[in-house]
């Protein structure tokens, strides 16, 4: 199971990290080396729930599949890091936790000559009792290697993504008029000397803002509430099943395949949407 995930913004200039937080970006945040995330995020959080650090891990199926997507996809000015730690509780239960984080190095050009990274991570774990951990994670290597994507769901995330995407970089641009506008009116002020306070600002670049992604799964009792923590999940039930589903949002849309569009609009349906009704979603219910 893994943990949604977390999207960030990275600046080298202070001060200017300072102007977008004062603008509305909230997701600001240095980049983090894997090692120091394990020591100071994962740590603690393991401890809490009774295990301890055994070692690092090197799976290199992993890092070769990570090299060969990248090279799939055309992706130069992407790094993706992969860091693998092993741990252990009393009951002899091993968990392997991988921390994945991808680095995207944006065009100074598109923020004004500023540098700037965008970058995510997310967590993966693997639990099982000690004797079958090893069989367990060589199922779930193989597992990645050999998985293959439905050429429709491709198409479908590709259409849904492009049409993000427009939006986003409408809304952008509106965005940076607004705030350009503001900040001219603002400089009139100080000329002036007025003791007008600030005009308030519209909030920048939704587009960089953290996502979460995240899918059903089937857990053992023993672990729920822990996995539960973890992953910030809320349970909602269709015809007579119960599936794990982020946390958050009013609503919770669901197909055939277990996928969910999470919403907050009571009005909203996904049925009646030109990017989703190429078929059938159902309204869960969620449990307290």
């Amino acid at each position: 199971f893994n943990t949604p995930i977390q999207q960030y913004v990275s600046f080298q200039n202070q001060y200017y990290a300072q102007e977008m937080q004062n603008y509305g970006m909230d997701n600001i945040r240095a980049i983090v080396s894997p090692q120091q995330f394990i020591e100071t995020e994962v740590k603690p959080m393991m401890e809490r729930n009774g295990f301890t650090f055994l070692s690092e891990r090197k799976i290199p199926e992993i890092l070769a599949l990570i090299e060969e997507q990248k090279r799939k996809f055309g992706m130069p000015n992407i790094d993706f890091n992969f860091y693998s730690t092993e741990w252990i509780n009393k009951d002899n239960v091993k968990a392997l936790v991988n921390f994945g984080q991808l680095v995207l190095t944006q065009d100074p050009n598109l923020m004004g000559g500023q540098p700037m990274q965008v970058w995510n991570y997310q967590l993966d774990y693997l639990m099982a009792p000690k004797a079958d951990f090893e069989s367990y994670l060589k199922i779930a290597i193989n597992t990645e290697k050999t998985k293959v994507d439905n050429k429709n769901w491709e198409k479908y995330q590709t259409q849904v993504n492009n049409y993000r995407q427009q939006q986003r970089t409408i809304e952008h641009q509106q965005r940076m008029r607004n705030n350009q506008a503001q900040f001219e009116q603002h400089q009139q002020r100080m000329r002036d000397n007025s003791a007008a306070q600030d005009a308030s600002h519209a909030r920048f670049m939704d587009n960089l803002r953290g996502t979460s992604t995240g899918t059903s799964y089937a857990s053992s009792s023993s672990h729920s509430n822990f996995i539960d923590m973890i992953r910030e999940e809320q349970n909602v039930s269709m015809d007579g099943q119960t599936f794990k589903v982020e946390a958050g949002a009013e609503n919770y849309w669901m197909n055939s395949d277990g996928k969910y569009i999470k919403s907050n609009n009571t009005f909203y349906d996904p049925n009646r949407d030109g990017l989703y009704n190429n078929q059938p979603w159902n309204l869960t219910t969620k449990q307290n």
